[in-house]
This record gives structure tokens, C-alpha cells and sequence, in this order.
């Protein structure tokens, strides 16, 4: 089984603006890119946080979650897939599973 099929990206999101997971600013953190695969977050001011999850063939699956309480340490994001199912964990529990759009 290849990447493309089975795989799991974690990254933290953090910004300097301590109150960024509660206020009424909008983040890009950009991208995180592992082999083939891509993935992309975004805060946005309604305090929820976007994530897509980009994979070769231009399969992409899109998750927009509120932000759960976060630490100093700011907010874990995992997103796993198999086949055709990808899952997003934030800040250990799972938030939304979807396939590709």
C-alpha cells in the first residue's frame, strides 16, 4: 500500500496572538507538505479552523471544525486516510471523517 492510499500527518498550530483561537481574527498557517501529499489550515474569524487535506490525482477532502480549548502548546491537528477516507483529529479527538470531494 503507498502513501496516496494509508498514511497520517500531524502538525501543531500556534500563532504569537495568544487569544488567536478565541478571537475574531482570521490565520493562514500555510501549507505542510509530506512526499505527495499536502495539507493547508486556515483560522477563520467565526473561531472555527479549516483544514484540507490535498492528495495526489487532486483528491482533496475539507474539514472545517471549531476550535476546541487549546493549552500553550496551541491546537494538534492529525488527519489520517485509508482509501477513500480521511479523518480529522484535533487535539486527540476525532472531529470529522469524509471522503474526497
Amino acid at each position: 500500500m503507498s502513501l496516496r492510499d494509508e498514511g497520517t500527518m500531524n502538525f501543531w498550530l500556534n500563532h504569537e496572538h495568544k487569544d488567536w483561537t478565541t478571537n475574531s481574527s482570521g490565520y493562514n498557517f500555510g501549507m505542510v507538505r509530506h512526499k505527495d501529499i499536502l495539507a493547508e489550515a486556515t483560522k477563520h474569524p467565526d473561531k472555527t479552523v479549516e483544514v484540507k487535506l490535498i492528495r495526489p490525482f487532486y483528491e482533496v477532502s475539507t474539514f472545517r471544525q471549531p476550535i476546541p480549548p487549546c493549552d500553550e502548546r496551541g491546537l494538534s491537528v492529525v488527519i489520517t486516510w485509508k482509501s477513500m477516507e480521511a479523518k480529522l483529529y484535533l487535539n486527540g479527538q476525532l472531529m470529522e471523517t469524509k471522503a474526497p470531494e
